[in-house]
């Protein structure tokens, strides 16, 4: 029973890992800290894909499925449970490099609306920086002076 529930705690966690490598992209945008943690999920994702080769979760799920007496399968992770629900039969090496070409533009693309967000908040704090009438209202308050303070007094 353990190593059922081991088995199933893998292909639980190599599901979220495939999300994260896929959409990722989309948490960056909300805490841009993620980045350092989805890039090289990212890449990893699409090189196994790319690659043809089989993520390392693939063979630990099937070790404990066969401790467990379960059947273990063929093949890897993809092919055995998202392929028949995603894809036709019969997936080539050409659908596996579109795959993990698609994984990179699509995360490119997210990438760029984090650069540009990030670009725009950086000029609306430069611009916010250079006005005027908040650098007289934090050196007025530095100095202990309060705007009511000015008041009645003539204009600079």
């Amino acid at each position: 029973m353990l190593y059922r529930v081991l088995a199933d705690l893998v292909l639980v966690a190599h599901f979220a890992f495939i999300l994260f490598a896929i959409f990722g992209g989309l948490l960056v945008l909300l805490r841009f800290n993620v980045i350092w943690l989805h890039v090289p999920a990212l890449v990893w994702g699409a090189a196994i894909v790319g690659l043809g080769a089989i993520c390392p979760l693939t063979p630990l799920e099937n070790s404990l499925r066969d401790m467990a007496g379960q059947q273990a399968y063929t093949g890897g992770f993809l092919e055995h449970y998202l392929l028949l629900a995603i894809y036709p039969p019969g997936l080539t090496r050409e659908v596996q490099v579109l795959l993990a070409a698609g994984l990179v533009i699509l995360n490119v693309i997210i990438y760029i609306l984090v650069w540009q967000r990030m670009a725009d908040r950086k000029r609306q704090t430069e611009k916010n920086e250079g006005h005027p009438r908040v650098l007289l209202i934090l050196s007025t308050r530095i100095r202990g002076w309060t705007p009511a303070r000015w008041a009645g007094r003539p204009s600079l």
